[in-house]
């Protein structure tokens, strides 16, 4: 297994390299490497190719002080917050690639709360509960590319603010309880009635209780133009979801 690293590739991003599976803040570790960067200093955190389909158990939530870039090998890396705390905490943004992020309990973001955009790619966000949204993202941005949202207990998958710019494709956002009864935060992706959903394609959004249907016909995006709630009312039917790991 290789050494821990962290390369400065420019004056402004700085390369990481996770070496072990530890919850903790040692030397190698992700915790360890969160804590090398802040503002205004971005960074890109991969990992070790032995790590390959490693569960790192944390044990306090992911703190990034600058946006970051984590990217896992093919065989995906699952963060847990091992139902105690949140998993993901981003001042700036952060991006995942190749990840699963499990077993958060906070409120909000029991998975993930960014000051920034988010970016989910071939990512799972599953297990997670609290009182708010699963996702909140504070930042103006937020998309996913064969990516799922599902299994979790919260008021809403997402929420992000107006005038965001939020990106879906070939993803889906499936069977998100709520914590009390409210039709409109179930399983769906939040944002106020102002907010364009930019882009929406291959995608699917179910309630609780309901069934995964492939091959019917998929709304475009020009459907959602200033939509308040995303529904699966509002799109025709759903689509077979791919979100094999690059």
């Amino acid at each position: 297994m290789a050494a821990p690293n962290a390369d400065v590739a420019s004056s402004a991003t700085l390369q990481l390299t996770v070496t072990n599976a530890s919850g903790g803040t040692e030397v190698g570790s992700l915790r360890w490497a969160a804590s090398q960067f802040r503002e205004p200093q971005d960074a890109i955190i991969t990992f070790d190719s032995a790590l390959s389909g490693a569960t790192i158990t944390l044990d306090d939530q992911l703190y990034l002080a600058g946006f970051a870039a984590i990217k896992a090998p093919k065989g995906g890396i699952t963060l847990s917050g091992k139902g105690q705390h949140r998993v993901i905490l981003a001042l700036l943004g952060v991006t995942l690639e190749n990840m699963t992020v499990a077993n958060g309990n906070a409120s909000p973001g029991s998975a993930i709360w960014s000051g920034g955009k988010v970016g989910l790619q071939y990512s799972t966000v599953r297990d997670n509960s609290g009182a708010g949204p699963v996702i909140d993202v504070e930042g103006l941005g937020f998309s996913m590319h064969n990516s799922t949202i599902s299994r979790n207990v919260g008021s809403a998958a997402v929420e992000y603010e107006d005038s965001s710019r939020v990106f879906i494709s070939n993803s889906a956002i499936a069977f998100t309880a709520p914590t009390v009864v409210d039709v409109h935060s179930a399983g769906h992706i939040w944002g106020d009635c102002t907010t364009a959903v930019t882009s929406w394609s291959a995608a699917m959004v179910l309630l609780p209780g309901e069934t995964f249907q492939p091959g019917a016909a998929q709304a475009t995006a020009a459907t959602f133009e200033t939509p308040e709630w995303v529904t699966p009312a509002t799109i025709a039917g759903a689509v077979k979801i791919s979100n094999a790991r690059r």
